[in-house]
């Protein structure tokens, strides 16, 4: 796909030009469950007409997609930009009318899904891609106003400490944006950052525990920390003892 935004390299900057005729990799889409559905109406529950949003990739930020399909005058600023908001976009609830930065514009940074993703973005002019340095800078996300973000994780604490990338010594992932984004959304005038989990693993471990798994690395600090969600509801913890 050829995406718009900061996006373009001029030919005078390359040294070589391969050219190659291989179908992109597509990721499968993960459905909602039960759970997840539960986790996405109470996100759902903490977004007003006209927010802008960033949500990634999963079961949970798919059934939050399904749960704002009623939401009016949504806008995106996302690091990624996965099929779920395509049904947002299809049904008007996300147009980026009432964006303070970019308004009439989605910005991402990549995106990685279905080919009907990368069609769907293909000379797309309401679509811009900008560097992860622009769309990820807290500064940038908090010029939106009614930012909401919402990540997920792997573990939190009862101090609201969380752990996103890690389970003990065991590394599943980069902490990729998220800190960026959670920051940002709460410098953002009437901003709220979210993050939202199963309050247990497939196995029954709860993944709400006293302290982080040994070895494991805080990625949100107690301090950054806001909204937690679970399908048990939703816990705000910033100021708390």
């Amino acid at each position: 796909p050829r995406v718009l935004g900061d996006s373009f390299i001029h030919v005078n900057d390359l040294d070589y030009i391969v050219e190659a005729n291989e179908p992109l990799l597509e990721l499968e889409s993960h459905p909602a469950n039960e759970i997840s559905e539960k986790i996405g109406v109470y996100i759902a529950d903490l977004i007003e007409d006209g927010s802008t949003i960033q949500i990634g990739y999963g079961s949970i930020p798919n059934a939050c997609c399904c749960a704002l399909l009623d939401k009016k005058h949504l806008g995106v600023h996302t690091e990624m930009f996965s099929d779920g908001l395509i049904n947002l976009i299809e049904a008007g609830a996300i147009d980026n009318s009432r964006k303070t930065l970019h308004r009439g514009k989605l910005i991402a940074s990549f995106c990685m899904g279905s080919k009907r993703l990368y069609d769907f973005i293909d000379n797309n002019p309401i679509v811009e891609f900008h560097p992860s340095d622009y769309t990820n800078n807290p500064v940038v996300i908090a010029a939106n106003d009614r930012m909401v973000a919402i990540n997920s994780a792997l573990e939190v604490d009862l101090t609201g400490q969380v752990a996103s990338d890690s389970l003990g010594f065991t590394l599943y992932s980069g902490i990729g944006g998220q800190a960026d984004f959670i920051r940002g959304a709460a410098r953002s005038p009437g901003g709220r950052p979210i993050i939202a989990l199963p309050a247990q693993t497939e196995e029954g471990i709860s993944r709400i525990v006293p302290y982080i798994s040994v070895g494991g690395g805080v990625t949100i600090t107690r301090g950054d920390v806001h909204y937690v969600i679970t399908e048990y509801g939703v816990a705000y913890l910033h100021g708390k003892t």
